[in-house]
């Protein structure tokens, strides 16, 4: 395959590791359509089996992998509407992983039960603030654009708001 740019464009590898650029069968997105998001197939050491929506999704060891076998014969991830409820699935040993909610992480890390087992990793992520420029406050303020920008304590937000853990 081929692919010829309209423009130059530096990042176009970079931005051929995107998920939406996975390679899939034509014939799987052919046949699901819409639903092809819960008939994946795939390349990994694990094979799709079922999602379930605002419940999991499965899966199971895929021995046709050519490299090194998944030590797992399965993996289920939970689907939780709010990070709190996974923390206490977590909490009660339902869950072997879960992301601790903002504003319990430092508590968790004390904890002689639970700190033990906090990773703290950063994540790649980009948190910012949105201004449309369709709204002529914001279009027509570059210096109410700059302002917002300078009031933004973002050295609060890290370490109080995220509790110093790095974004995610």
């Amino acid at each position: 395959m081929q692919v010829t740019l309209a423009y130059p464009y530096a990042d176009f590898v970079t931005t051929l590791g995107h998920i939406v650029f996975y390679p899939v069968k034509k014939a799987d997105v052919e046949k699901w359509g819409q639903e092809y998001t819960k008939h994946v197939n795939g390349t990994g050491p694990f094979k799709f089996v079922e999602w379930v929506d605002d419940q999991h999704i499965n899966l199971v060891r895929n021995d046709d992998y050519y490299g090194e076998k998944a030590k797992l014969d399965a993996v289920e991830y939970k689907i939780f509407a709010d990070e709190n409820t996974a923390f206490l699935e977590f909490k009660a040993v339902n869950l072997e992983f879960t992301q601790i909610p903002i504003g319990k992480i430092k508590a968790t890390q004390d904890d002689p039960t639970y700190g033990q087992y906090c990773l703290n990793a950063p994540m790649v992520s980009i948190l910012y603030y949105g201004m449309s420029l369709n709204y002529p406050l914001f279009r027509d303020n570059p210096k109410l654009r700059e302002a917002i920008n300078y009031a933004i304590d973002r050295e609060n937000i890290c370490e109080v708001v995220a509790e110093g853990v790095p974004t995610r």
